[in-house]
């Protein structure tokens, strides 16, 4: 048995935003096959080689129980290093042999460009300008930049979505830069360099409005698109955002409590909430109440100390379910139960990534709604480069409208179906991500795996 252990707004807008972005694609395809062929100087000059191996480095830590984690990061083409990747088996036990190796299980490494954005990281596209720009209709576009409220090395989520995000503008010719952070203030601050250096739009998430409310105006006020995302919907055009762009949080909360009661499920419940400050989350459990049958509680999760706390409670708290509103939080659950023995519990919730098919395809974990964080990159960062719509001169700019995305509900039967649907390599893949050998895979149903 190894001792690295698993973890258990308004219709006319959005149809401009719609056809413009038809458009931009468009363009942005036809720039790309242009370049194909194209042997301009300045294009070449922004062509950089992609580095012939990839340089990794081991990050631990210690949980707070005895116990080490162990994870891999590997670093981008311009040094930054990557958030932690968690392989499933990535826990030192306390009574561990002393002098003798331990095994993660397998993590896949890419050294493919453009890498996640953490912290502050600027990039530029390699491909040529779009037809709009040859023929002068938009200038070229400028920095965009990318604020939020989460962390890529502590939740998955930001790592997806800011890829997206950096594809995009790696495919439109525009610099990116990102900036994520969990204190309200330093967000205003990256706002406010990013109007410092001209920034051409800039988006930002408003699970704190408060927070960053003022440099958004004060950027709005410059000259600069306006664009919120993620979370912070309602607060989107008091400061002054053209759109909004995220999933739809109270819809998601009510269909997991829909959900729950077609499943019998009975007595009261438990919604984590990981942020704090986070209106999104809030939005989420406030569905979840709306449509359960019975009692849900908030149970605050944002510190290590509260974590542990809830962990501690769980066993004996008498709670029929438990919801998760991120993937690590569902990871993290999904061990705790494990560890504490409790096999009637309904764990279930939002999550994006390959390590949740394990937990589903056993039963730990009853199903997901996957939260779409590359479509909210790839949306967000294509937002940013719609040119106003002039009138007779004016920038008609109503704000307001907001763009909510539907979660996909994943259940053992629904992953199951679309693993099977996809092509041998690309299961392969998702199968090696998820830690799950070619013999699991195959009493799965789902071939001979990686």
């Amino acid at each position: 048995m190894p001792l690295l252990t698993s973890p258990r707004g308004t219709p006319q807008r959005l149809t401009i935003c719609a056809l413009l972005a038809i458009a931009f694609g468009a363009a942005f395809a036809a720039g790309y096959a242009l370049s194909l062929f194209s042997t301009d100087a300045a294009t070449a000059d922004h062509t950089a080689p992609l580095p012939e191996h990839a340089e990794v480095r081991i990050a631990a830590r210690a949980t707070g129980d005895g116990r080490v984690e162990v994870a891999l990061q590997e670093r981008g083409l311009f040094g930054e290093w990557s958030g932690p990747h968690l392989p499933q088996q990535r826990y030192l036990s306390t009574d561990a042999e002393a002098g003798k190796w331990r095994l993660s299980s397998s993590i896949p490494v890419s050294t493919h460009w453009p890498g996640v954005g953490v912290g502050r990281l600027e990039t530029e596209s390699l491909y040529g300008a779009t037809l709009l720009e040859q023929f002068g209709l938009v200038p070229e576009p400028g920095l965009l930049c990318l604020v939020g409220h989460g962390d890529p090395a502590l939740d998955s989520f930001w790592e997806f979505l800011a890829t997206a995000a950096y594809n995009s503008a790696y495919l439109s010719r525009a610099k990116l830069r990102t900036f994520y952070s969990l204190d309200g203030a330093a967000q205003a601050h990256a706002i406010r360099e990013c109007i410092a250096d001209g920034a051409w739009g800039i988006a930002a998430t408003l699970a704190n409005a408060d927070a960053v409310g003022d440099a958004l105006r004060d950027a709005s006020a410059a000259g600069i698109n306006i664009l919120t995302y993620n979370s912070g919907a309602e607060r989107s055009a008091s400061v002054n955002a053209f759109a909004h762009v995220g999933l739809d949080d109270k819809l998601g909360g009510e269909r997991v409590g829909t959900q729950f009661n077609e499943a019998g499920v009975e007595g009261e419940i438990w919604c984590l909430i990981h942020e704090a400050l986070n209106r999104g989350l809030e939005d989420r459990c406030d569905g979840l109440e709306q449509t359960y049958s019975g009692a849900v509680t908030r149970v605050r999760i944002h510190t290590e100390a509260l974590r542990a706390e809830a962990a501690m409670q769980l066993p004996a708290s008498g709670v029929r379910a438990v919801v998760g509103l991120n993937t690590d939080t569902l990871l993290w659950l999904v061990e705790v139960t494990a560890q504490a023995g409790i096999d009637d519990l309904t764990v279930a919730g939002f999550g994006n990534s390959p390590q949740l098919v394990a937990p589903l395809a056993t039963g730990q974990l009853s199903f997901i709604l996957w939260d779409q964080p590359s479509i909210q990159g790839v949306i967000a960062v294509n937002l940013l480069l719609t040119p106003p719509l002039w009138v007779s001169g004016n920038v008609l700019e109503t704000g307001g409208a907001a763009i909510l995305i539907e979660p996909a509900y994943f259940d053992w039967a629904e992953a199951k179906a679309y693993l099977t649907s996809i092509t041998p390599g690309a299961l392969a893949d998702v199968l090696q991500r998820a830690g799950i050998t070619a013999e699991q895979a195959a009493l799965l149903g789902l071939g001979g795996g990686p």
